[in-house]
């Protein structure tokens, strides 16, 4: 790409940027690092590092323990789950009890 073409380019990103939705952006840049070059990932990669390390959680072994047994209990149908529509009945039925009771 020339630098006349990367420039064009740029234009239409900052002109479009309020446009541009963020799921779209994300799946521009996931499609991008896909394909880029080794040394302009880890040029990416450093100068976003400080903010990624902040950001990325570790779980310790006891968590992971516990969400592989809940994981095997749904698979094993031990653990029922029910739809986010039901849950949202469920605690819209305890907030009123508690409103009720004040």
């Amino acid at each position: 790409m020339t630098r006349s073409e990367s420039d064009e380019k740029n234009k239409y990103f900052w002109k479009n940027k309020y446009v541009m939705k963020t799921a779209s952006i994300r799946q521009q840049l996931h499609n991008y690092l896909e394909i880029a070059d080794d040394k302009k990932v880890k040029a990416i990669y450093i100068m976003m590092e400080e903010e990624i390390k902040e950001n990325t959680v570790e779980y310790t072994d006891q968590f992971k323990a516990v969400l592989d047994k809940r994981y095997g209990d749904y698979k094993t149908g031990k653990l029922k789950l029910i739809s986010p529509g039901d849950s949202k009945k469920k605690i819209q039925a305890i907030l009123k009890g508690k409103a009720g009771g004040v």
